[in-house]
């Protein structure tokens, strides 16, 4: 992330078990690794369903995880709304948020934090990361008559 995006993306802070904790908006690398996570979810559930299936043969077997692996490649971040109440889904949400800000903080130190009656209290703060991310790429996006980031630039128009 460049130093900009760091300057610039907006954070807000949430009191959690009496402690205050900061969010900050989702970078590339996190919606990649959220994205990822779906995308293994699929391909594990699949392997689950047919674990102990004795009717299927190898290759009907094969062909599910198979159609599987397929359908996760397609999933993208836009897909993964409909996720936004899978309490599994907004722990990792809510990590990867926190811990760009407390980079010490663990996946099971957020699941510790929330028992599972608190999911309204935890949907919030997944609604609070995707508007701060919304607002992130606002902030951060480039300014007419600014150098673009998206490549180098030609020789002799720096």
């Amino acid at each position: 992330m460049s130093d900009i995006t760091k300057a610039t993306a907006p954070t807000s802070e949430v009191q959690i078990q009496g402690k205050t904790w900061i969010l900050s908006p989702l970078t590339m690398r996190s919606l990649g690794q959220l994205v990822q996570w779906a995308r293994d979810q699929i391909v594990a559930s699949a392997k689950g369903a047919i674990r102990n299936e004795s009717d299927l043969t190898i290759n009907e077997k094969a062909m599910f995880v198979d159609r599987a692996y397929r359908e996760a490649r397609t999933i993208t971040f836009e897909q993964l709304g409909g996720m936004n109440q899978d309490p599994e889904f907004i722990v990792r949400l809510i990590w990867l948020s926190m811990r760009i800000a407390q980079p010490k903080l663990t996946l099971d130190d957020i699941d510790q934090m929330f028992p599972l009656s608190d999911m309204e209290f935890m949907t919030e703060i997944g609604e609070k990361i995707q508007v701060l991310s919304e607002l992130k790429d606002e902030v951060v996006a480039p300014v007419a008559g600014t150098k673009s980031h998206t490549g180098p630039a030609e020789p002799g128009k720096d």
